[in-house]
C-alpha cells in the first residue's frame, strides 16, 4: 500500500535519525542539539529516554556550557553527596584500610570539628606521610585519634557480628553528624541542607518509623542493606534548572509538548524494554488472574514512541555500541526505515536528508584537534648550576640509561609515592633479607659459627624481623619457605667463603670526588658488603633476590654500581676501611655466585672511570638534554611524567638487548 499511496516528503521533514558510534558520542550529539536550540529564543527541548545512564551523560555534557538540565527522574540518593558520605563511613568501618579512611577524610562534609581549610591541609600532609613511608607526627596522631573517637559509637557496634538495626542506624547517623562538625557549626546543620540533604532527612525519618519492626542484622550485611534503601530515594532539584530543557521518561512526556523532542537510545532493550520473567507468577498464572501480560508494556511503549514522533521537530538517536558491545536498532527505527524505503521506492539517495545530520560528526570531533601531530619526547636542558653535583652509584646508572629520571628527581624534586595500603612487594622482600643478613654479619663479622648454629640464629633473626615489621600473616607464610631455602644457601656459601676473609663490613657508606668541567662531582655508594681478605685485598658483594648482572656486563661497564664501589674502596672513600686493591666483584643471588677475577675487576674499573669522565662531561654541557629513554621508560617511575604513551608507540619500540647476558 505504501508503494501505491506514497506519503508526501513533508511527512518526514520533522524527523531526523542520528546514528552514533557509542553512548558517549550519542550523549555529546544530544547535548549539541540542545545547545543549538537554546540559541533560539523561547524554543523548548525535551530528551525522552528510559536509559538513566544516557541521561546522566547528557547532564554532564550540558554542564560544560553551564546548562543545568532538569531530570524528572532525579538523582539516586545513594549517588548524591550526602549518600556517598554515609556510604563512605560504613565502608571505612567495615574495611579499616588507609584507602577507605582517606576517601572519608577527603569528603567535603568531613571536618572533625576544625575549619575546612586547616583540616584539608592536615589530611593532605597525612596522606603524603603515609605514601612516603615516614613516621606520623604528633599532630597527625592527634588527628587520627580525634577521627577514631568520633567514629567510635559505630565502630564499637561493628565489633559484634550481629546488632539491632535501629541501634546501628542511630549510631551511623550520629557518627555522620559528628564527623561533619566544624569549628563554627555542628554537623546536623550542615549535612541535612539543600535538596539532597532534605531528601536524606526524609529517608532517615521514614526509616526510623519502620526500624521497630525489624529484627537484628548481621553487621557485615548492613552496608549493602543501607545502600539498597538509599537507592530507592531520588533527589529532585527544585531551583536553578534551565526552564527550556527537560529530561523526561515516556510517561511524563505524554501530557507535555515541546518544540523539539529527542528520543534517546532507540535500541532494542531500551525502546522497547524487554519483558522480564516474573519470579512469582508464570504467564499462565497471570492470565488466570486477569493480570496484563508482559508484552502489554511493549504496546504501551509503541504508543508513546508514535506520540513523540508527532512533535514539531524530532531527533531519534542511537548508539551502535553500548558498553563496548554491538547493539541492535529498535524495532521502530527499523520500521521507520522500511516506511522510508517503500515511500521512496528503495532509492536511498532520495531520503538521505533524514540521516544527513552534522551532530554525530560534531560530537565525534568535539574534543579532537584540527591537525593531530605527534608529541616530541621531552628533552629538558636546565642550566648547569641547577644540575645535581652529587649522585649515588645507582643514580649514575640511571643518568646513563634514562637521564629524565635524574631530571625529575633532582631538578624538579619529584619523588615516587607509595600506594596507600601498600602490599609487600619483591623489593620489600629483598630489603627484608638484607636487614636479616646485616644484623647477623654485624654479630659475626670475623668468625663464622657452625652450620647448625648459624642457620638457627639466622632463622631467629628473620622471625623477629617479621614480627617487628608487622608483616601480614599470609605474606609471612609465603615468605617463610623462601627464607628457609635462601638462608640455608647463604650458610653453606659463607662457610666456604669465610676461610679467606678477615673482616666483614655491612651496609657501609662511602664517596669519592671526581673532577668535571663544571667543578667537583661527588659520587656516593652504599655497599651491601665490603670484605677485607686475609691477603690484603677487598671483595665487594651485592645481594640480589631478583635478577643480577652478568660478569660480562660488569666488565663492559654496563653495570657500573660495583665498579664504582671498587673505585671508592681503592681511593679510601669508605669509612673505617683503608685504601685496598679490589680482588673481585660478586653477586650473590641465593642460587649461584657470579664473581669477577682480579683481572676482570681491574678492567671493569678502568672502563667505568673512562665512562664516568665522558658522562660527567656530557652533562656539564648546558646543551645536553635529559632525554627520556623509551624502553627504560616502560618500567620507570617517571614514565607518566614524561608523557611516554603520548610520544611513543609501544609496538614500534625496539626491545632493548639484554646487556646482562
Amino acid at each position: 500500500n505504501l508503494n501505491v499511496n506514497p506519503l508526501p516528503d513533508s511527512a518526514f521533514e520533522n524527523i531526523k535519525l542520528v546514528n552514533c558510534d557509542d553512548v558517549r558520542q550519542e550523549a555529546k550529539a544530544i547535548a549539541l542539539i540542545i545547545r543549538k536550540n537554546l540559541e533560539i529564543p523561547e524554543k523548548t527541548t525535551a530528551l525522552v529516554t528510559m536509559d538513566r545512564n544516557l541521561s546522566r551523560r547528557v547532564i554532564s555534557e550540558l554542564a560544560k556550557w553551564g546548562i543545568s538540565a532538569d531530570d524528572s527522574a532525579g538523582q539516586p540518593l545513594n549517588l548524591s553527596p550526602i549518600g556517598i558520605y554515609l556510604r563512605l563511613i560504613l565502608n571505612y568501618v567495615a574495611e579499616k584500610t588507609q584507602t577507605a579512611m582517606m576517601a572519608l577524610l577527603k569528603h567535603p562534609f568531613t571536618a572533625c570539628g576544625e575549619s575546612y581549610a586547616e583540616f584539608n591541609q592536615k589530611v593532605r600532609h597525612l596522606e603524603l606521610t603515609w605514601r612516603r613511608g615516614k613516621e606520623l607526627s604528633d599532630e597527625q596522631k592527634d588527628l587520627l585519634k580525634n577521627f577514631e573517637e568520633r567514629l567510635y559509637p559505630l565502630a564499637e557496634i561493628y565489633e559484634n557480628s550481629e546488632a539491632d538495626v535501629k541501634k546501628l542506624f542511630c549510631a551511623h547517623i550520629k557518627v555522620a553528624e559528628s564527623l561533619a562538625d566544624t569549628d563554627l557549626k555542628s554537623g546536623d546543620k550542615i549535612i541535612w541542607r539543600q535538596d539532597a540533604g532534605k531528601t536524606a532527612g526524609d529517608f532517615v525519618m521514614s526509616f526510623m518509623e519502620k526500624c521497630n519492626n525489624l529484627e537484628n542484622i548481621q553487621t557485615i550485611d548492613y552496608e549493602g542493606f543501607f545502600n539498597t534503601l538509599l537507592s530507592e530515594y531520588n533527589v529532585r532539584s527544585r531551583y536553578g534548572m534551565h526552564p527550556r530543557v527537560k529530561i523526561l521518561g515516556p510517561i511524563e512526556a505524554r501530557l507535555t509538548q515541546y518544540d523539539t523532542v529527542i528520543i534517546g537510545e532507540a535500541n532494542e532493550g531500551c525502546w522497547p524494554q524487554m519483558p522480564r520473567a516474573d519470579m512469582w507468577m508464570s504467564r499462565p498464572m497471570k492470565k488466570d488472574f486477569g493480570l496484563p501480560q508482559p508484552e502489554r508494556a511493549v504496546g504501551v511503549a509503541a504508543a508513546d514512541f508514535a506520540h513523540l514522533l508527532n512533535a514539531p521537530e524530532v531527533y531519534v538517536t542511537r548508539a551502535k555500541k553500548v558498553d563496548g558491545a554491538p547493539s541492535n536498532k529498535s524495532r521502530w527505527w527499523l520500521r521507520f526505515e522500511t516506511v522510508l524505503a517503500a515511500n521512496f521506492n528503495s532509492q536511498a539517495d532520495k531520503y538521505d536528508f533524514i540521516y544527513e545530520q552534522p551532530f554525530s560528526v560534531w560530537a565525534r570531533n568535539l574534543d579532537s584537534c584540527a591537525e593531530p601531530r605527534a608529541c616530541a619526547a621531552p628533552a629538558p636542558c636546565p642550566p648547569v648550576e641547577h644540575r645535581p653535583r652529587i649522585l649515588s652509584a645507582t643514580n649514575v646508572d640511571n643518568l646513563r640509561r634514562d637521564p629524565y629520571t635524574i631530571y625529575a628527581k633532582y631538578i624538579l624534586d619529584l619523588y615516587p609515592l607509595d600506594d596507600l595500603d601498600k602490599e609487600d612487594s619483591a623489593s620489600d622482600y629483598g630489603s627484608f633479607i638484607h636487614e636479616v643478613l646485616q644484623k647477623f654479619n654485624d654479630l659475626h663479622n670475623r668468625d663464622y659459627p657452625e652450620k647448625e648454629k648459624a642457620e638457627a640464629e639466622l632463622l631467629k633473626i628473620a622471625e623477629e624481623k617479621l614480627k617487628d615489621k608487622h608483616i601480614k600473616d599470609e605474606t609471612a607464610a609465603l615468605w617463610r619457605e623462601r627464607i628457609l631455602q635462601q638462608l640455608k644457601w647463604i650458610v653453606e656459601t659463607e662457610i666456604r667463603y669465610r676461610e679467606d676473609i678477615d673482616l666483614v663490613h655491612n651496609e657501609i657508606k662511602g664517596q669519592i670526588k671526581l673532577n668535571a668541567p663544571a667543578g667537583d662531582f661527588t659520587i656516593t655508594a652504599k655497599a651491601d658488603r665490603l670484605d677485607e681478605t686475609k691477603d690484603g685485598y677487598v671483595n665487594i658483594i651485592d645481594y640480589k633476590t631478583g635478577k643480577s648482572a652478568s660478569v660480562r656486563a660488569v666488565v663492559a661497564g654496563n653495570a657500573p654500581q660495583l665498579p664504582i664501589e671498587g673505585i671508592i674502596a681503592e681511593a679510601g672513600g669508605f669509612a673505617d676501611v683503608l685504601p685496598q686493591m679490589v680482588k673481585s666483584f660478586q653477586y650473590w643471588d641465593f642460587k649461584t655466585v657470579k664473581t669477577t677475577s682480579e683481572e676482570q675487576s681491574r678492567k671493569a674499573m678502568e672502563v667505568t672511570v673512562k665512562n664516568l669522565a665522558e658522562l660527567l662531561a656530557d652533562f656539564d654541557n648546558p646543551e645536553t638534554p635529559y632525554i627520556a629513554n623509551p624502553v627504560r621508560g616502560l618500567g620507570s617511575d617517571y614514565a607518566h611524567l614524561s608523557r611516554f604513551l603520548e610520544w611513543s608507540v609501544k609496538e614500534d619500540v625496539v626491545e632493548e638487548e639484554d646487556e646482562n647476558e
